[in-house]
């Protein structure tokens, strides 16, 4: 792809079962997903362009269990940290979070997981205006398309609607 003139992102996203660690607070042996991770972005290096770091984990099915910010940011930074030491060049983007309500048992809301990531990060709230914290992502991943919503739902109806994850 690189050769044609394409860019190259890849997710990764569901940990290897050796990298499971279910006696800890983190859902991955952070030791073992930093080799993993390392190794992976070495073997690529200038191959890959950005790599998205997990895929929606607001949602239980995709984290694994209730979905726990602090516990991604641990995820993100000891990956992003292996990407940069690999390959500086690469682009680390965070999970895209599914745009979904809070008022889900399965689920975290994407702003209220956004604004939790940032919190354990940095310690304080992000301020859109102003500086996001840094030294975990080079860039936030986003999707698009609500939880139950169609592409074609504006947010405001999905927000209204208790059946698609709104008040």
């Amino acid at each position: 792809v690189n050769d044609l003139g394409g860019r190259v992102m890849i997710q990764l996203a569901v940990p290897p079962a050796w990298a499971v660690d279910a006696g800890s607070d983190d859902p991955f042996n952070l030791i073992v997903w930093e080799r993993f991770v390392g190794a992976f972005a070495l073997r690529y290096s200038g191959k890959v362009d950005a790599y998205e770091i997990m895929n929606e984990p607001n949602l239980a099915r995709e984290w694994g269990g209730a979905p726990d910010p602090a516990a991604y940011s641990r995820v993100l930074k000891v990956a992003y940290d292996a990407i940069k030491s690999a390959d500086s060049n690469a682009v680390v983007i965070s999970a895209g979070l599914a745009p979904t309500g809070d008022r889900m048992p399965e689920a975290m809301g994407d702003v209220t997981f956004l604004d939790a990531l940032c919190t354990a990060i940095s310690g304080d709230r992000a301020n859109i205006a102003g500086a996001w914290p840094t030294g975990y992502y080079d860039a936030i991943g986003v999707h698009a398309a609500g939880f139950k919503a169609a592409p074609d739902v504006s947010p405001e109806e999905a927000a209204a609607s208790a059946e698609l994850g709104g008040d």
